[in-house]
């Protein structure tokens, strides 16, 4: 369990005044604060005590995305009868994260994070049937304490970034447009880590400019930087996987102007406001950080009509009074097996049949073993060669004797 995750799921459970929630993580908790009456760490071996707290409760929710661990106990566990919700963290606009039909027909209800992903393809193609289930609740961890950041006085025009260091979710061409972006007193403040954090150092050092970076690392408030932060540079790459998006909320609140591409997840944000920056091209992020740089004076008035727009969506009682209602709708239907079904072949391919599984349609192409369909299909979207990200190295991390899980990672690497 993740921060970005983490903090949805901790201020669900603090926010919820009306039902008892307990967590079962199926691997390492790395949210950074956690009741340990509530939270159970590194379950994935004790399949028999998961399966005991499934049949007490009333409700179970699975936080989904797609990872090794999750797709693991869906296909293989045995799932005593129970209600169940998925709530996607992730979009699924681009696969390796996808939202099948297999997995909606396992849940009760799906859930989206983000409206955006009524558009995903999959959805649309939903026989009518089965699209009673889905729904929309917005993810918050809750951004009221960023209202009371105070920015502080401080030297030259600061722009940060705060997020994962992994082309996956950073746009590729992100230090090129730093480098276009040339006031002499700029610094570049990287709050996050990341797979390709030495990659970034690195461009940016080719382009003669890492001087003007500062890497913090992962850290565990922002609210220090956000103080000192002009503008929150936040240009993802377009195929990536997010949907609410949090920092953007928190930088609203804490009075930062953030600029982004018009990607959907972002889009749909600040479209929420009166006053947004979203660019349709890279020159025109620069010229927007180089607007707001020549008229720093109107940052304030223009963020406060803002921050009016995004309170509400980002509210936690909103998200807890959505998930209320959710709960309610809910207890009408009764408790019932589900069993993921999968083939004798796939069953017998260990990791790799699990991760074909995770992909549906798209799984088809790795099943083939057509090598220049899967290279093919590797070259759509940087997020195949990610060490996470749904990615084969991700799962052949989790598998590690799987010969074809590592034979596609080795793919993948000839990918985009």
């Amino acid at each position: 369990m993740g921060g970005g995750v983490g903090s949805v799921l901790m201020n669900l459970i603090e926010a919820d005044r009306e039902n008892e929630h307990r967590v079962i993580c199926l691997n390492n908790n790395y949210y950074r604060q956690f009741d340990k009456n509530i939270v159970q760490e590194n379950m994935r071996k004790r399949r028999a005590e998961i399966a005991e707290c499934i049949a007490k409760v009333d409700i179970v929710i699975v936080h989904f995305w797609n990872h090794p661990l999750l797709f693991e106990f869906l296909v293989q566990a045995d799932i005593p009868d129970c209600r169940m919700a998925l709530w996607s963290h992730v979009s699924g606009l681009h696969a390796p994260y996808v939202i099948s039909e297999k997995l909606v027909r396992f849940s009760d209800r799906f859930i989206f994070s983000s409206p955006i992903s009524y558009e995903v393809p999959e959805v649309k193609a939903l026989p009518k049937e089965l699209k009673y289930k889905l729904g929309s609740i917005w993810t918050t961890g809750d951004i009221a304490s960023y209202f009371k950041v105070v920015p502080e006085k401080h030297e030259g025009f600061n722009i940060g970034f705060v997020g994962t260091l992994d082309f996956s979710k950073l746009h590729p061409n992100f230090i090129d447009m730093c480098a276009k972006i040339d006031m002499p007193d700029v610094k570049f403040i990287m709050i996050g880590g990341g797979c390709d954090t030495d990659k970034i150092k690195q461009q940016a050092n080719d382009k003669g400019i890492l001087d003007r970076f500062h890497f913090t690392g992962v850290i565990e408030d922002i609210r220090p930087f956000l103080a000192v932060i002009d503008v929150l540079g936040y240009p993802l790459n377009p195929k990536h996987f997010g949907t609410c998006e949090q920092v953007l909320g928190e930088a609203v609140a804490a009075g930062v102007i953030p600029i982004v591409m018009n990607n959907p997840a972002e889009e749909y944000i600040l479209l929420q406001t009166l006053i947004h920056y979203i660019c349709h091209n890279e020159d025109e992020y620069v010229n927007k950080i180089k607007l707001l740089y020549e008229h720093k004076g109107k940052r304030t008035m223009l963020i406060s009509l803002m921050q009016d727009s995004l309170k509400n969506l980002y509210h936690s009682n909103r998200m807890v009074g959505n998930w209320s209602g959710m709960f309610d709708d809910m207890m009408f239907d009764g408790k019932r097996k589900r069993v993921w079904t999968i083939s004798d072949k796939r069953a017998s391919m260990g990791g790799a049949g699990i991760y074909i599984e995770s992909l549906g349609d798209y799984g088809r192409v790795l099943e083939s073993g057509n090598v220049d369909d899967a290279l093919a299909l590797f070259g759509t979207n940087r997020q195949w060669k990610s060490a996470s990200k749904g990615s084969p190295r991700q799962y052949w991390y989790t598998f590690q004797d799987d010969e074809l899980l590592l034979r596609w990672c080795k793919l993948a690497e000839q990918g985009v």
